[in-house]
């Protein structure tokens, strides 16, 4: 991943992050690995909702925005459709793979439109339940969700009328499962340095929706929804605490936890990191619970800080990254995260097995060029590391030419390519996973 300056917050980085992938795009369908999409297989029929639909199956190739691999061999991707005329508007690809990444079938809702370009929200519950979510007009979300890996799609439309324009201008939206019936999903009204929004809640696996708890339209105290901050994640621990994370101006970062579903909460403190500067502007993570008590987030930085618990959260542990901002951990003590040794422009992969205590260097300059890329001046950038186990993860690989040029319709180099990269003994050694074409 790209190193960021310290005070960026996590929703220019997530922009920057669409923008370079969108620069790239067209030049990834030549130079990635091919994505072959399989026969749709027979699946159940779907329970009748707002609208359902079956995913169509067709020929794609392209490059990888993010994984998520829930096994050893399934996982779920995200990628852009190319875009065959120049335009504002991208739709976000849906893709699932059974085999360790050889294959990948396009699963997307039949209902997913083009959208701004931007993050999708997204779930990845299992290797069979997803949920994504989508304006389908003014004042209207649609959260579509899937029960049988992406095979059919149902879909409930939820009626906000505060929620006028598209996501990925004016603010974000995240969800967060605690298991197939109980999920929660954020949805922004909009970003002007704070940002205000509502939570919805379901427990029927998303079905009907309710509203847990909508920000003081007035900007005032009181226990809803916090309106201070750009919200960078929230996450659910079980049917009734979760934990959201905001990024501010005025101070370091704002964690927030509730204990009654998501309609009242309050903020927590947690401590500084002794020698460490943290004025306002820096981004933070999305919190992530291994367990009711133990769990972690990131202040990121040039040298990020990881917060760790074991206790709930009544108590926060900080330590220093070796570098910011690609973390992936699999536990509250077990986790990788890329950063540089002797080279600040170099990624090597480091690990803990202390909740970031300590930091030992797994595999040096993972980014390393070949002769060919080095004489030609390409940029090369690990991302989207993924863990499934102490052994087995993934990680992308993109190298091209810089584009010096991005906007709406950006002409990337034709030079860009992807690689996607397997581990069996927990990142010291990384090997292609070739793709199969069919």
């Amino acid at each position: 991943m790209a190193r960021y300056a310290p005070i960026m917050c996590m929703r220019e980085m997530a922009r920057q992050t669409v923008g370079r992938t969108t620069a790239f795009l067209v030049a990834a369908l030549a130079g990635s690995f091919v994505v072959s999409c399989q026969a749709n297989p027979t699946g159940p029929t779907p329970r009748p909702s707002a609208t359902t639909g079956t995913a169509q199956w067709a020929e794609w190739s392209g490059s990888l925005l993010t994984l998520h691999m829930i096994t050893a061999t399934i996982g779920w991707g995200e990628a852009f459709e190319p875009r065959l005329t120049p335009g504002p508007l991208v739709k976000r690809l849906v893709l699932r793979t059974a085999d360790g990444g050889h294959h990948w079938q396009n699963v997307t809702p039949p209902a997913l439109s083009a959208q701004m370009a931007g993050e999708l929200p997204s779930e990845y519950l299992d290797q069979d339940r997803a949920f994504v979510m989508a304006l389908a007009g003014p004042g209207q979300i649609r959260v579509m969700r899937t029960s049988d890996g992406g095979t059919h799609w149902q879909d409930t439309i939820l009626h906000d009328p505060k929620v006028v324009e598209r996501l990925s201008e004016t603010g974000s939206a995240q969800f967060s499962f605690v298991d197939a019936n109980h999920g929660w999903l954020f949805v922004s009204y909009g970003y002007d340095g704070d940002e205000a929004g509502a939570v919805y809640k379901t427990i029927d696996g998303g079905r009907q929706w309710s509203v847990a708890s909508r920000t003081d339209p007035n900007r005032g105290g009181g226990s809803a929804i916090p309106w201070q901050g750009a919200k960078t994640g929230i996450t659910f621990v079980d049917q009734r605490n979760g934990w959201l994370t905001a990024t501010t101006y005025r101070s370091k970062p704002l964690l927030y936890v509730t204990h009654d579903a998501g309609t009242s909460w309050s903020q927590v403190a947690y401590p500084d990191m002794p020698g460490i500067d943290m004025p306002g502007g820096h981004a933070v993570s999305r919190p992530r619970f291994f367990s009711p008590t133990s769990g972690e987030f990131e202040v990121l930085a040039g040298n990020s800080v990881v917060y760790t618990t074991t206790d709930g959260g009544a108590s926060w542990r900080p330590s220093v990254s070796p570098g910011c901002c690609e973390f992936f951990f699999l536990d509250v003590n077990t986790g990788w995260a890329l950063g540089s040794i002797s080279n600040p422009y170099s990624e090597s992969l480091f690990g803990t097995s202390d909740s970031g205590q300590h930091w030992r260097v797994v595999h040096l300059h993972l980014d390393t060029q070949t002769q060919s890329e080095i004489s030609q001046h390409f940029v090369t950038n690990i991302e989207s590391l993924h863990f499934v186990n102490s052994a087995i993860g993934y990680i992308l690989r993109d190298s091209g030419q810089p584009v010096l040029a991005v906007g709406p319709s950006p002409t990337p180099s034709a030079q860009w390519s992807q690689s996607l990269l397997r581990t069996m003994d927990g990142g010291a050694t990384w090997t292609e996973v070739r793709s199969v074409s069919s």
